[in-house]
């Protein structure tokens, strides 16, 4: 599989009165998704608060995620979504591709977390390198199918976006050793502490 190298953060607000048809639309993309090689993981996700959700995507390159908003996906999402969401259209956030843990492309995930950090300005090459780092931890937690660490193009924010099988391997992650170092090291090298949001995921896909 190739090594993905940049992505698209896209949350999404929906209308009241919306949420379940936006769910719904969200969750149709994943056929389209299947056609485009270059789109190497995506996520349609649902967040805790009301009507929150979010897309997360990855690609081989610039080129792949260029072809991606110009393709089929965004026009169904601004076509039959249009009226569905609280703003048209939604923002897409550049992001950059850390590392990444992927799973067997059948894995089947429910539930996943968005973490962002917040650097500080002198500490970003220390959050990058540890990211990098947490791999192998990763790695060695079997109900960890999905986890990817990005950073926001041009900012000191980083996200990781992991998927579970279920809650329980959601909290095995939380309570295992990339949290605890994460945490450990997070007054040195955080402005705050980790915003983390659960999500419930709605479609996905590995190429």
């Amino acid at each position: 599989m190739p090594e993905p190298t940049v992505g698209l953060l896209v949350p999404i607000q929906a209308k009241e009165g919306s949420e379940a048809e936006l769910a719904a639309l969200l969750a149709s993309a994943r056929p389209l998704i299947q056609q485009e090689a270059n789109t190497l993981a995506w996520f349609a996700v649902q967040l805790e608060a009301p009507g929150a959700y979010g897309l997360f995507d990855t690609f081989t390159d610039d080129a792949a995620r260029t072809a991606h908003i110009q393709g089929e996906v965004p026009k169904a999402l601004l076509g039959k979504g249009s009226d569905l969401m609280a703003t048209v259209p939604p923002q897409m956030i550049n992001i950059d591709v850390l590392a990444t843990v992927m799973g067997p492309k059948d894995a089947v995930v429910t539930v996943g977390l968005l973490v962002y950090l917040k650097a500080k300005a002198d500490q970003v090459e220390a959050v990058d390198k540890f990211l990098r780092s947490a791999v192998p931890l990763v790695e060695a937690e079997p109900e960890t199918t999905h986890w990817a660490a990005v950073r926001i193009t041009g900012t000191n924010t980083f996200v990781i976006a992991d998927s579970f099988p279920n809650e329980a391997g959601r909290t095995a992650h939380v309570t295992g050793k990339v949290a605890e170092a994460l945490f450990a090291n997070a007054d040195a090298l955080l402005e705050s502490p980790p915003e983390i949001k659960k999500t419930t995921v709605l479609a996905s896909n590995i190429n």
